[in-house]
């Protein structure tokens, strides 16, 4: 089995959307703070709920886990954490709330017009509009999802996390920029 790097670039992945999931859970099950982190016994324990037999060191997970900057485990925004999620949360939250589930996969199953619609929706422009040259390479992997073709358990899991948590105004658009942001930008593999 390869090694699971449990760095933020890594957990930034949608592949790996079940992985921060299972991390917000054990800290907010067991309400572990920062400070908790650096008791091993505790360390070993959340990386056992997180990425069972990934190879990865609890250590490395601590360390990512302090890099996320959070004193109360509930007050962590997994769409600041995981690209993943931060899908779910722009398309079912910020773009089409209230929209029957079957409407949403046909986007995570998109083709590039679709995405191109979503993307104009998403910066409040006729859906003709162009998108600049990084952009129209990035559209398509951004909104695009096989793994939430694949398991839509984990999809449910993203929806029920996205309930439980208020998103106010100032989150909405938190999520509206990162995505243009992330689109617009070079950084990292949108389709991972």
């Amino acid at each position: 089995m390869e090694k699971l790097q449990l760095t933020k670039e890594c957990l930034s992945k949608k592949a790996h959307a079940d992985v921060v999931l299972n991390l917000w859970n054990f800290l907010v099950v067991y309400n572990i703070r920062a400070s908790d982190l650096q008791d091993k016994v505790v360390a070993t324990a959340m990386l056992n709920a997180t990425a069972k037999n990934s190879g990865a060191s609890a250590s490395d997970l601590v360390r990512t886990v302090l890099s996320f900057g959070f004193e109360d485990p509930k007050d962590l925004r997994l769409y600041r954490v995981n690209r993943g999620v931060l899908l779910v949360a722009c398309v079912e939250h910020v773009l089409l709330p209230d929209t029957i589930k079957n409407i949403y996969r046909t986007i995570y199953n998109c083709d590039y017009p679709q995405a191109l619609r979503m993307y104009n929706l998403l910066k409040g422009q006729d859906e003709d509009i162009p998108p600049g040259k990084v952009a129209a390479q990035r559209i398509l992997p951004f909104f695009h999802c096989d793994k939430f073709l694949k398991d839509r358990v984990c999809l449910q899991r993203i929806r029920l996390y996205l309930r439980s948590i208020t998103i106010d105004a100032k989150e909405m658009d938190f999520i509206r920029s990162e995505v243009i942001r992330l689109i617009e930008s070079c950084d990292g593999d949108l389709s991972e």
